[in-house]
This record gives structure tokens, C-alpha cells and sequence, in this order.
């Protein structure tokens, strides 16, 4: 569907400027490949419906001294399967527990606990939670390092700022995304993670903040469509471009079109992806002008 969708792209601004030639290379180059490209500066540019990988962004910035600029074009889905679908954290539906925020996400899965929580939690009574729940342990479901929900959810959450997460040792692992949404469902003190289009029986999904003031967001379509839910996903545009040094004039001619109210009805249109918020749009703006 991202191919679909570039192509679509494509075909509007060579309508706009009929002098401008863009395509894709045959099979089209995806997430780690594609950045393999960028740095052989085969192609120009390369669409990725994920954040990129450490390795990735390491061996980029070995040949170039600086990262590569990730520039967000479009919104994932909300909860189309396969299709960059925005993630959520649930539990079992007998949990009492109405909500989480980062620090608690942080201090429930990983070892660093970059998010400042003074201790790690391990019971459910550690998140407030009362009577028979006060002392039973959190058993924590997550999927096996590397993947791109994984990574997702360790860059968005775990790791704040220029710091990276590191996920406890002992987390009930699973390879792949499908089997997490039965794990928590069939066992009453577990907490797992998912992509939305994967959830596939009966838990109970939690809302969610980023810091505890802020108020907890449920990831229902509203929210993930206004882009105020904490965990919906992005498509990037990345690029190769030193630090204040400007894109070439054509190259910034398709970006500002792609993040143009015209080149976001072409996402509204093909109704599988999700079109940016104006907010989200400028700040892209911002990162291009960087």
C-alpha cells in the first residue's frame, strides 16, 4: 500500500510539474535496503513505514558524520492489518487498572528505566491497584527484538530523548506480534503490547499519556485520526541532507507538496493511511528548514 500510495504521489505532482520525472527502482527498496541505497547514494530518496533501525542510522552516520532526516509524510493506519497500524498496551479484562503513562510502561518492561520511575514494578499493587491485586506479580508479554513494532514502541517510549531504552531480560517473549493479545487474555496478570489490527481476543485496552499530568488517551479511531493518541505511527521521507545545508530545489518541490493540503487529500483518498494533522505538517516543515 505505501508503494500504491508514492505512486500516487508521483502521478499529482507530475500533473503539477510536468517536467519533473519521479519512480520507484524495480522491486522497490524497503526499510533497511532502501537506507543501504541512501547511503550508496543510489536514489534520492526512500519512503520506510517504520523508524529506522540503530544499525541503520550507525552505519549512515559512519560514511557521512551526521544522521539521515527523517521527515514524517504521512500518518499509519489506524488499525488496517499489515499497515503501519497504530499500537496499544492491554491487559487482561478482569484488571482493574484504567490507564498508564511512559514512566510506568518504562518501569513495567525495561531495565533502564530512562524515564526517571525510582524503582522498577513488578506487582500490580506498584500502579495502585488494591485487595486480591496488591501483591500478584506483573507478567509482562513483549516481542523478541528485532522488529518493527518492538523497535516502535523502545524508541517511543523507552527511549526519551537522545537515550536508549534497554528492554528487561526477563519479559515473556514472543517472536512474532500475533500471539500477545492471547497471551494476555488467558492470563489474568499479564500486560502486553500490540498493533491494533492484531488484537484478536477479548483484552482490555488501556489509554494511555506520556507523562503522568497529561490526561490518558484510548486509542479509538478519533484519537489516532487527530493524531492525540501517544502511540499512533508515522511514514517517513528520508533523506540524505547535512546539517544547514539546503535539499535540492526539486527534491524540496515534491516535499513541500507532499506535505501540502494537497498532498495530504491524496492520503485522504486512497483511505488506507492516515493524512497528518496541520500540527504534524508544520513540524515537518521545521525539520526540512534544519
Amino acid at each position: 500500500m505505501l508503494v500504491e500510495l508514492a505512486n500516487r504521489w508521483f502521478k499529482r505532482f507530475s500533473e503539477l510539474h510536468p517536467g519533473v520525472q519521479l519512480s520507484l527502482t524495480a522491486p522497490p527498496y524497503a526499510g533497511s535496503l532502501g537506507t543501504k541505497e541512501l547511503i550508496r547514494q543510489s536514489v534520492d530518496f526512500v519512503f520506510v513505514s517504520r523508524e529506522l533501525k540503530p544499525e541503520d542510522l550507525e552505519e549512515f552516520e559512519r560514511r557521512f558524520g551526521y544522521l539521515p532526516t527523517s521527515i514524517p509524510v504521512a500518518g499509519g493506519s489506524y488499525r488496517h492489518f499489515g499497515f503501519l497500524d497504530a499500537m496499544g498496551f492491554f491487559v487482561h479484562p478482569d484488571n482493574p487498572l484504567s490507564k498508564l503513562d511512559f514512566a510506568q510502561i518504562d518501569a513495567i518492561f525495561s531495565r533502564t528505566r530512562h524515564r526517571g520511575a525510582p524503582e522498577a514494578i513488578r506487582t500490580w499493587g506498584q500502579l495502585g491497584l488494591g485487595g486480591e491485586w496488591a501483591n500478584k506479580p506483573v507478567r509482562a508479554y513483549a516481542i523478541q527484538p528485532w522488529n518493527g513494532f518492538e523497535e516502535f514502541i523502545r524508541q517511543r517510549v523507552l527511549s526519551p530523548g537522545a537515550t536508549r531504552g534497554e528492554w528487561r531480560e526477563d519479559l515473556h517473549y514472543e517472536k512474532l506480534v500475533f500471539p500477545l493479545a492471547s497471551r494476555v487474555a488467558n492470563d489474568r496478570f499479564g500486560i502486553g503490547y500490540s498493533g491494533l489490527a492484531y488484537i484478536d481476543s477479548p483484552v482490555k485496552m488501556l489509554p494511555l499519556s506520556r507523562d503522568p499530568a497529561d490526561p490518558a488517551i484510548a486509542p479509538t479511531y478519533e484519537n489516532v485520526a487527530q493524531a492525540r493518541y501517544p502511540l499512533s505511527r508515522l511514514i517517513y521521507f528520508n533523506i540524505n541532507k547535512a546539517p544547514g545545508k539546503p535539499v535540492p530545489a526539486a527534491l524540496e518541490s515534491f516535499l513541500q507538496f507532499l506535505l501540502s493540503r494537497e498532498g495530504q487529500q491524496v492520503v485522504l483518498d486512497q483511505a488506507v493511511f492516515l493524512p497528518l494533522r496541520a500540527e504534524q505538517a508544520a513540524h515537518a516543515r521545521e525539520l526540512l528548514a534544519k
